[in-house]
């Protein structure tokens, strides 16, 4: 399974979810979401990705976590994380996926260099169609690996 169809799926789920949420009256959309609809999407992001990535039979022993949804962290050195490359060498951490209009097509991400020490920038949204996602898994023995794809162990 590819990193993106990991993606697309929470994109999915999410998208689906939205409507039951504003019929329960748990705002959704960006700029008015709180912590129903935060622990909702964090808990969908858990289950659809975290665990399929904790699951992944590839990864051997000494793989730090996947990095939280919807938490920008003052460093992602301690943890596993979705990324795009850039030109510069440095690279966009996944963050979460944008409301939109209910689609949740675009990624917030937040720039650091690949050993994850953030950039003085501001975050990125990126469509998520558009790019080529990476699993970049960090052990702590400090090595670490880009991988496109996940082993899903059902």
């Amino acid at each position: 399974m590819t990193v993106n169809v990991l993606l697309a799926n929470l994109r999915d789920a999410l998208s689906a979810l939205a409507p039951v949420a504003e019929r329960a009256h748990i705002s959704w959309r960006d700029g008015e979401a709180y912590d129903d609809w935060d622990d909702l999407a964090s808990c969908v992001y858990e289950i659809l990705v975290g665990r399929t990535i904790a699951a992944d039979a590839s990864a051997g022993p000494g793989v730090l976590p996947l990095a939280p949804y919807d938490m920008r962290l003052p460093s992602y050195a301690e943890h596993s994380s979705f990324a795009v490359a850039t030109e510069d060498g440095s690279a966009l951490f996944f963050n979460k996926l944008s409301a939109g209009e209910g689609d949740f097509g675009a990624a917030e991400t937040v720039p650091a260099t690949l050993g994850g020490r953030l950039l003085d920038a501001e975050p990125v949204v990126l469509p998520i169609d558009s790019v080529s996602w990476t699993l970049l898994r960090r052990r702590n023995d400090g090595s670490t690996e880009i991988r496109e794809h996940v082993r899903a162990e059902s």
